[in-house]
């Protein structure tokens, strides 16, 4: 939620949450009220409003292929700076590592070659810190993100699942709220509906895979087929995607 116009900068500001159930999927809601993890953050005028990275491996799942997907608030001409550190502060080879964003347009798709990726998997739960530095025309940063990343290529067959080309079993439950435990109990699988974003990262470092379920519970007396309902399926599902989309955890998206 954008609230700009509603804040005074430099001045002590306070925000009023209501919630309240609604018709159609919100009776499926379990309902508890804002008691998760929230935070409000400042942006630039021209920031990035969607980042998503997507990894391709070749067939001896040695080198990538890094399908990068922005989205800036407005056209800006000027170029993206992206990087990878592992944990020893030893940067990776990306190919092209500074990329000129083309004018009139604030959406953008492009590939970057990755040289030997350490490979993320529940056992093997490589992580790197991605930098991304967002610069104007002249060259001058007006934005920076950091993230922790994983490389890893999801396939199916038939009914087997392959992680970076190896066949994984998942052994979970439904649940579970701390991914250390979960490890101690040689679990590597939980099915969370309500996963917070400290969660997720938890389970990134630990190396616990996700199935991301929406918050509708037992949606089952006419609203989940009324067509006039379908724009909150799929907004809970657009929100969540969005959310989780570069976590390496997240494994399977539910309904």
């Amino acid at each position: 939620a954008d609230i700009t116009d509603f804040v005074t900068a430099g001045k002590e500001n306070e925000l009023s949450l209501k919630m309240e159930k609604s018709d159609g999927l919100g009776a499926f809601v379990r309902f508890r009220g804002a008691v998760d993890d929230a935070c409000i953050f400042a942006v630039p005028e021209n920031y990035i409003e969607r980042m998503r990275l997507h990894t391709d491996f070749d067939s001896k799942y040695t080198d990538a292929t890094l399908n990068l997907w922005l989205k800036l608030s407005e056209n800006n001409p000027g170029s993206v700076k992206i990087s990878f550190t592992d944990k020893f502060g030893k940067k990776l080879a990306v190919s092209p590592s500074t990329i000129k964003l083309p004018s009139g347009m604030t959406e953008f798709k492009y590939d970057l070659k990755v040289r030997k990726p350490k490979k993320w998997d529940a056992e093997h739960p490589n992580l790197y810190k991605m930098t991304l530095t967002l610069c104007d025309a002249s060259g001058k940063v007006t934005e920076t993100i950091e993230r922790n990343y994983g490389f890893r290529e999801i396939e199916r067959q038939d009914n087997r699942v392959f992680i970076n080309g190896q066949e994984v079993k998942f052994r979970g439950l439904w649940g579970g709220p701390d991914a250390r435990q979960l490890r101690d109990m040689n679990i590597n699988h939980t099915r969370q509906k309500w996963a917070t974003e400290a969660f997720l990262d938890s389970c990134d470092v630990l190396g616990v895979y996700v199935l991301d379920e929406n918050s509708v519970d037992f949606a089952k007396f006419g609203p989940e087929h009324d067509p006039q309902y379908a724009y909150q399926w799929l907004s809970l599902i657009e929100d969540k995607i969005e959310r989780g989309y570069n976590h390496p955890s997240i494994v399977i998206w539910s309904m």
